[in-house]
């Protein structure tokens, strides 16, 4: 009895070992990936792929999560499936990187069906990369103080949608702000943009948040900025009454300009291309100080013309003078130099009350601020002490000078 007991108990265990053996190798599977390492941006998420293959001899369930130093980046769509025999299965995690995080890590992917565990490892290795490509397309006025429009492309660099929020002091105005672009979709974007008062070179940072990845990076561009605005006017000068005057006002500068005229001789707004000239023509109906105020519209650019307008008589001056003259009673040429220090050329006649008194030439022509001289030649007829008076008349009546000796 005892015999058959022990038979039996023997049968019994062998019996349990093979259907455990049998149970075991049932069992089987492998995962496998293309890549055992990949890169990928800070603020960045991807999608990660591997394999479940079932090599058993029956249908199992699996099961997959992930360990190592970067398992808190890896999220599941799925990670509980059956598998039948010779079935397999594609697995696509997302890994996504908080913003701010680089180096390298690991991910140890656990799949377990039934006991059954084996792992497949990957290295995850994040930088720092530009998920918006942000290109200056044309540039807007570089003129200090100036507002300008300036043409950008952007393009989303990311694998993945993505809403960018630019913030910027000097922009007045954007096309659009948040951008949203899909992934490697690009969009122009026109800014308006304060440029500076000063010129120089200016570095202008836009600060730009990723609304999807919380992502908060800068982009930055220069530009050169130039004083574009200057406006010159004639110089200062004197009139005379009766004449006709030409003020001229300038663009001298590279922008269009609108010009504010004020003053004695008009009030008014003038628009200006570059290298445009406006012409004030004023009579000079009488004497005084005539003052043109101009200055650029926005701008503390201003310049001022003064036109003294004086009478006739000032405008005609001829400077001439001589000392006494000793002699006897043969011929003698004594020279005078006379000066045109008026505003206007002049003709003058010359004459003298001694009729043994020639003057050599009689008629002077002389042009503002020339000189030329004139010979005396005197033939007195007597001795005796003369009273010698020389007068020059002007062609326009308004000059009559006489110098005695």
């Amino acid at each position: 009895m005892l015999k058959l007991n022990l038979t039996s108990l023997f049968i019994l265990i062998i019996f349990v070992v093979s259907i455990f053996a049998v149970s075991v190798t049932a069992v089987d599977f492998s995962a496998g990936s293309e890549t055992s390492a990949f890169e990928l941006c800070s603020c960045e998420v991807v999608s990660d792929s591997f394999t479940v293959y079932n090599l058993g001899s029956e249908g199992a369930n699996f099961m997959v999560y992930v360990e190592g130093s970067g398992a808190s980046f890896v999220s599941f769509t799925e990670n509980v499936f059956s598998l039948e025999i010779g079935e397999y299965k594609e697995l696509n995690p997302f890994v996504g990187v908080p913003c701010g995080v680089i180096g390298n890590y690991d991910l140890n992917y656990i799949i377990e069906s039934e006991g059954v565990r084996k792992e497949l490892s990957k290295e995850v290795i994040v930088g720092e990369c530009e998920i918006l490509g942000m290109e200056l397309v044309r540039e807007g006025s570089i003129c200090s103080g100036a507002e300008a429009i300036y043409e950008f492309e952007l393009t989303n660099l990311n694998g993945y949608a993505e809403n960018f929020s630019l913030e910027n002091e000097e922009v007045l105005d954007y096309s659009e702000n948040p951008v949203l672009l899909g992934p490697g979709e690009s969009k122009r974007l026109f800014v308006t943009l304060k440029v500076p008062e000063e010129s120089g070179e200016y570095n202008f940072i836009f600060n730009i948040l990723g609304e999807n990845s919380g992502g908060v990076f800068e982009k930055e561009f220069s530009l050169i900025s130039e004083d574009c605005y200057s406006v010159s006017v004639s110089e200062s000068e004197k009139g005379c009454v009766g004449g006709v005057y030409n003020i001229e006002v300038v663009n001298d500068g590279k922008a269009f300009e609108v010009v504010n005229i004020s003053g004695d001789i008009t009030n008014r707004l003038v628009s200006l291309a570059p290298g445009q000239t406006e012409v004030l023509v004023f009579n000079a109906n009488t004497a005084g100080v005539f003052e043109t105020n101009v200055n650029l519209i926005d701008t503390k650019i201003e310049v001022e013309h003064v036109l003294e307008v004086i009478s006739q008589q000032e405008c005609y001056l001829l400077d001439f003078s001589f000392e006494d003259i000793q002699m006897g009673l043969e011929e003698m040429a004594v020279s005078i130099d006379f000066r045109n220090d008026g505003l206007k050329r002049g003709i003058y006649s010359l004459s003298t009350n001694l009729e043994w008194v020639t003057i050599v030439p009689n008629v002077l022509e002389l042009e503002v601020g020339e000189e030329e001289k004139v010979h005396l030649v005197i033939s007195p007829k007597e001795e005796g002490i003369f009273e010698l008076n020389v007068g020059a008349q002007g062609d326009n009546g308004s000059l009559n000078y006489v110098e005695s000796v």
